[in-house]
């Protein structure tokens, strides 16, 4: 058996802890896995550095790591024993988190401290270390038993050395006893028969035995439970066949517990015989039950419905669950590392907002609805849950986020909420929405101090449809009215039907009773025409009463009786009508009525005529084009001029047939007048809005010009700014369309209307022109001079020509010529004229005037 100097170098040499040995506040021994754990080279190089020196300047804590070591030795000094947590750093400069015991050593010399450094970051990198140890166990004890001989040949020279290295032996034997006794970790040491040779302290306490009590007994029949008792001696044989080994097993207190231990063992060698065996055991119970924790934890975030993501300090991604890539479509591999993929569409697609991490921070929780978007770039709703984690001294560590897709449910509340407001077969407004919308309306309409109108709507004999076709055909032909109506009005407008056949229109920004009378006269001439359903081709009508905010009623209650009065009144008056609830708007409504009838006799007995008014050139005031403008002689009250009927052709629906006859006539003169071998003349044409709109403008187009033998090139179409932005994409579709032909393209009234300069830029678009308010007041009004200006350079800088409308004076004609304006057109050159009068202009060849 060797000396216990011996065994307790060799066991502190093999040692797989960091340990430093300090005196006077410096390292004077260390093992070398101490060494390794601070990444020196040689241990050597730890001896005087004080413990702060192998630390950052200051702890986690802002402390100096100085200050707060020198007080732990001293307490360690005063105490006897001190376990703390500790910064240290490696020698590359890398922090790593560890534990550190510092346990007193007395000698007769004075007292040292034994410092346990563990890295608590690597709970289980202990294996590589005590391997390492255990091969060079071997060629440590050969250098001690060197150093022993060498002792022994100077003991025998001289005496007082000899004396000397006993003293020395003897507290080295201590210091390594000591050293033994003192590790935080459960040591055993066993002899060749697996018996008990000495155990620590720790590794007592741990199985809640005395030292005699366990002193040469084996150690499997003390603490190996049955059921674990051939593993026990397999790993006995294992070792004492000098096989270093590490295994987690469970093993028997005392008093019959069981405890759950990681286990390190390995041989001891002397002079290359195997002494022995020593065995490092640690309670791993708390770690286990912690581990099974976190795997429950881990499995329920994996399999839970609703999406989690873990995110890092930096709010980026560190784990996300399989409901996480269901829901989102990213998989964890599109998504790690990355900033935090959630995203507010209601806010132009911008990251959650201070607001919500403020909260967070203040709360440690925030919780609302936001909207997201998956990974295919569908936008969707989702309840999100946002919690801060925290460590043990309440530092912010990680967010969990949890959400769930709330899109069923947001589509169920959005189908109640429409039910409640929308009549289930049509899908328009009810009754009680309608009163909503009204209400509105009147608020509105009193602010601005202008009108609001109801029209109340009933189908005229809708029982008959009912009683000879059956219900589902009168379901049918409900539907196709409301879609009629829908289609009819404008998008402001609100139609809604109350049940049954009745129906109600809500009309505001309106300028009077007037506009409510066309729009009873379009309702009407709408519903007049076949509506096929189910392969009957149904004529309907209906009867419309119709009031009028604020003289009919300051509320929808009274406002929709009144309306519903005059439908009663209508029906009285033989239905397919309209009446006012006053009596004085019906006499107008009746005025317009026979307008409407006069109109359409009109068109049918070719009572319009064609009239045209030259523009000219401002370098030589020769005629470049004419205007085509509708005129109606009347057989009674003779040449009506278009601002007299053409508002109520639109307002009746008769404005598309008008208009189309305006092509017919101007391409067929058009085409008469370059037969005639006159000099080509541009003829240009004014499109309503309804025409526009119409999906066959085009190919109309198309079939008047080749049925009149024009020369396309001779069109010119002129437009409003609203028309072109009342539906920027399709209108920009029809007049490329329309360009393709070789027809050039002027905008009508250029200034007055609501426009994009963006979309002008866009639209293939040849002509601006000004419209008479700005010339009206030229040469004086330099406001409007100034914008006459500016349309001018603008158009140029588009390539576009400029013409000027409105002009009567010479001086308005000089001014806009000097200004750059490239054509101008006005009863200063020439009225509207009739073709006859053209023509000799057109021969004449001189200037205008």
């Amino acid at each position: 058996m060797p000396s216990d100097e011996k065994l307790y170098r060799a066991l502190f040499e093999a040692s797989s802890y960091a340990v430093l040995v300090l005196a006077s506040n410096q390292v004077v021994a260390s093992t070398p896995a101490a060494a390794r754990l601070f990444g020196y080279h040689d241990r050597e190089e730890l001896i005087g550095l004080h413990p702060s020196e192998l630390s950052p300047p200051k702890q986690p804590g802002g402390q100096s790591s100085r200050d707060v070591a020198s007080r732990h030795i001293r307490q360690a000094l005063n105490e006897g024993y001190i376990r703390f947590e500790w910064t240290h750093c490696r020698a590359d400069g890398t922090p790593f988190p560890c534990e550190v015991i510092i346990t007193r050593l007395d000698f007769s010399d004075g007292p040292l401290l034994r410092a346990t450094v563990r890295d608590i970051s690597h709970e289980k990198a202990t294996q590589d270390s005590l391997q390492k140890k255990a091969s060079s166990l071997e060629e440590r004890l050969v250098q001690q038993n060197e150093k022993l001989a060498h002792a022994n040949d100077e003991l025998a020279r001289d005496l007082a050395a000899l004396r000397r290295t006993e003293k020395a032996l003897e507290d080295q034997r201590s210091f390594f006893k000591q050293l033994f006794d003192a590790s935080p970790e459960g040591i055993v040491l066993l002899d060749r028969k697996d018996r008990i040779l000495r155990a620590n302290r720790a590794w007592l306490e741990l199985f809640g035995y005395q030292a005699k009590e366990v002193l040469g007994h084996e150690i499997n029949e003390l603490i190996v439970p049955a059921s674990a008792g051939e593993e026990g001696r397999h790993l006995s044989e294992r070792v004492l066949s000098s096989e270093s080994i590490q295994s987690d097993s469970v093993r028997r207190r005392k008093d019959g517990s069981l405890v759950e231990v990681s286990i390190l063992g390995a041989p001891i060698h002397i002079d290359e015989d195997q002494i022995g065996v020593y065995g490092i055991y640690r309670d791993v119970t708390d770690q286990r039950r912690a581990e099974n924790q976190y795997r429950l934890a881990a499995a329920a975030l994996e399999n839970t419905a609703e999406g989690v993501m873990i995110l890092d300090q930096d709010r980026k991604v560190v784990s996300v669950n399989k409901a996480f890539t269901r829901i989102t479509g990213y998989s964890r591999q599109e998504v790690l590392g990355r900033p935090m993929p959630l995203r507010s569409v209601e806010s132009n697609g911008e990251p959650l907002g201070d607001a919500v991490w403020n909260a967070l921070k203040a709360d440690g929780h925030w919780q609302g609805e936001v909207w997201n978007r998956r990974k295919c770039g569908e936008a969707y709703p989702e309840l999100l849950s946002l919690s801060t984690v925290k460590d043990a001294e309440g530092e912010l560590t990680h967010y969990v986020c949890i959400f769930n897709d709330i899109t069923q449910n947001k589509e169920y509340e959005k189908r109640l909420e429409y039910l409640a407001h929308h009549d289930a077969l049509t899908g328009l407004p009810n009754r009680a929405r309608f009163e909503e919308e009204c209400q509105h309306a009147i608020a509105r309409a009193s602010r601005r101090g202008d009108f609001a109108g109801i029209l109340f709507l009933d189908l005229d004999q809708f029982k008959m449809v009912n009683d000879s076709l059956g219900h589902p055909v009168g379901d049918r032909l409900i539907v196709a009215v409301a879609e009629r109506l829908a289609h009819l009005l404008r998008s402001s407008d609100i139609v809604a039907r109350f049940g049954g056949d009745e129906f109600a229109v809500l009309v505001e920004d309106i300028e009077g009773p007037d506009d409510l009378a066309g729009i009873a006269g379009k309702i009407l001439a709408s519903l007049a025409e076949p509506i096929e359903v189910s392969g009957h081709e149904l004529i309907t009508s209906c009867s419309i009463g119709v009031s009028c905010y604020p003289q009919d009623g300051d509320s929808p209650a009274t406002l929709l009786r009144n309306a519903d009065t005059a439908m009663y009144r209508a029906k009285e008056k033989g239905r397919n009508s309209y009446q006012f609830f006053a009596a004085d708007m019906n006499a107008r409504a009746y005025e317009e009525l026979l307008m409407s009838k006069a109109l359409r006799d009109a068109l049918n007995e070719r009572q319009f005529v064609l009239h045209y008014q030259p523009s000219v050139s401002l370098q030589d005031y020769r005629i470049t084009g004419v205007e085509a403008l509708v005129r109606w002689v009347h057989p009674e009250q003779g040449l009506i001029p278009p601002s007299a009927f053409v508002p109520l052709a639109e307002r009746n629906g008769l404005i598309g047939e008008l208009g189309q006859w305006v092509f017919s006539e101007a391409c067929r003169q058009a085409a008469e007048w370059r037969s005639m071998g006159l000099p080509p003349l541009r003829v240009a044409v004014n499109v309503s809005a309804r025409q526009f709109n119409r999906r066959r403008l085009v190919a109309e187009l198309s079939e008047v010009i080749a049925k009149s033998g024009m020369v396309a090139a001779d069109l010119h179409l002129e437009i409003t700014e609203s028309m072109m932005m009342e539906n920027p994409k399709r209108a920009l579709t029809t007049l490329r369309e329309v360009a393709e032909m070789g027809i050039d393209i002027a905008v009508d009234d250029f200034g007055t209307g609501h426009s994009s300069l963006s979309y002008l830029k866009d639209f293939p678009i040849h002509f601006l022109k000004i419209d008479r308010s700005f010339v009206m007041g030229l040469p004086e009004d330099e406001d409007a001079l100034a914008i006459v200006r500016a349309i001018v350079a603008m158009a140029h800088n588009l390539n576009l020509k400029v013409i000027a409308e409105g002009v009567e004076t010479a001086a308005q004609r000089d001014l806009l010529a000097a200004i750059g304006c490239d054509e101008a057109q006005g009863y200063f050159f020439s009225r509207p004229r009739r073709a006859d009068d053209v023509i000799k202009l057109l021969r004449n060849g001189k200037p205008l005037p």
